[in-house]
Order: structure tokens, then C-alpha cells, then sequence
């Protein structure tokens, strides 16, 4: 199970950027290869701070 945070957009590509807690640091899924995910029910968790590159920025902070 991990926890989604963000998601990072690398045009053709889209990535799941999630926390797992097993490992404890962040994962990048590719979007295309995700099938098949689960929602649990009624659970939360812990929002976390997504560390970028530099040249890599959240998208409400791109020019418009």
C-alpha cells in the first residue's frame, strides 16, 4: 500500500508520486502501468511534503 501525494507530469509521461511507508520515502509509479488500483475505506493518511528538482515544479506554480 503507499500513499499518493502528487502526481508529475513529464510530457508524454505521467507519474504517482506516493510515500510507502514499508520503505519509508517516496515512490514514482508510471500512470500507464498502474491497473487495477484500490481505494481502502475510511482511511487517512499523513499529507507530506513532495521534494522536487529543481527544474521540476508543482504545476500552481508554473507561469500561466
Amino acid at each position: 500500500m503507499v500513499e499518493p501525494q502528487a502526481m508529475l507530469i513529464l510530457p508524454p509521461l505521467w507519474y504517482l508520486v506516493a510515500w510507502d511507508p514499508m520503505r519509508k520515502d517516496f515512490r514514482y509509479f508510471r500512470m500507464d502501468r498502474i491497473s487495477g488500483p484500490e481505494l481502502i475505506q475510511n482511511t487517512t493518511f499523513q499529507r507530506r511534503h513532495v521534494p522536487f528538482e529543481d527544474h521540476v515544479r508543482p504545476i500552481r506554480d508554473l507561469p500561466r
